[in-house]
C-alpha cells in the first residue's frame, strides 16, 4: 500500500499524511526570514552609510574652502607647485563631497518618487551649487533658460543630481577657465 504513495508521504493512523505542503510552507517561511534578514541589514548599511556621508561632508568641506582660500589669498606670493599642490586638494576634496553627497541621496527615503517639476529649479539649485567653484576656477557660467517650459514628471533630487554632476564635469573639463557657452534645456 505504500509503495502507491510518493515517498515524502506517511501513515499515520491508517491515513496517509503528506509532508510535501509543510516541508513547502517551511521553506517559504525560511526564505522570508532570509529576505527579512537582509531587508533589515540593507537599511543598516543605508543609515550608516548616511552617518559616514555627514561626518565626512563638514570636515571635507571645510578642507576645500581652506585650500580655495589659501590659493585666492596667497597666489601672487606661492610657487607655482604649491599653487598645483592646492588645486589637486581642491578637486580631490570636491570629489569626495560629491561621493558624500551622492551616498545621502542614495540613503534618502522615498528618492524614486516622480512629481510634476519646473526643470529649471533643479538647474538652478545646480548652477548654485557650482557657481563658487566656477568663480574660482576662472569660468563664466550664463544661464539661459526658455520661459515658459512644459512640466517634466521626474525627481527633482535627482534631475538637480544629474545637472551637478554634469555642471561639475565640465568644470573640470575647462582647467584654464573660460567661458561654459549657452544652456538651453
Amino acid at each position: 500500500m505504500l509503495e502507491d504513495y510518493p515517498k515524502h508521504a506517511v501513515l499515520k493512523d491508517e491515513t496517509v499524511v503528506t509532508l510535501r505542503p509543510m516541508v513547502q510552507e517551511i521553506t517559504e517561511q525560511k526564505q522570508i526570514q532570509a529576505q527579512i534578514l537582509q531587508a533589515g541589514k540593507m537599511a543598516a548599511v543605508g543609515e550608516l552609510a548616511g552617518q559616514v556621508a555627514h561626518e565626512v561632508n563638514n570636515p571635507i568641506a571645510i578642507l576645500g574652502a581652506k585650500a580655495r582660500l589659501l590659493l585666492l589669498d596667497h597666489r601672487d606670493g606661492m610657487s607655482a607647485k604649491t599653487a598645483q599642490e592646492l588645486a589637486k586638494i581642491i578637486n580631490l576634496s570636491d570629489r569626495v563631497a560629491r561621493i558624500a553627497q551622492g551616498l545621502l541621496t542614495y540613503c534618502r527615503p522615498s528618492a524614486a518618487m516622480r512629481t510634476p517639476l519646473d526643470v529649471r529649479i533643479p538647474i538652478r539649485k545646480a548652477l548654485s551649487m557650482v557657481e563658487h567653484r566656477a568663480r574660482m576656477a576662472g569660468v563664466q557660467l550664463e544661464e539661459h533658460l526658455s520661459d515658459p517650459v512644459p512640466l517634466i514628471k521626474a525627481n527633482g533630487n535627482e534631475i538637480e543630481q544629474v545637472f551637478l554632476n554634469l555642471f561639475l564635469n565640465a568644470l573640470d573639463a575647462m582647467p584654464q577657465g573660460g567661458a561654459a557657452g549657452d544652456l538651453h534645456p
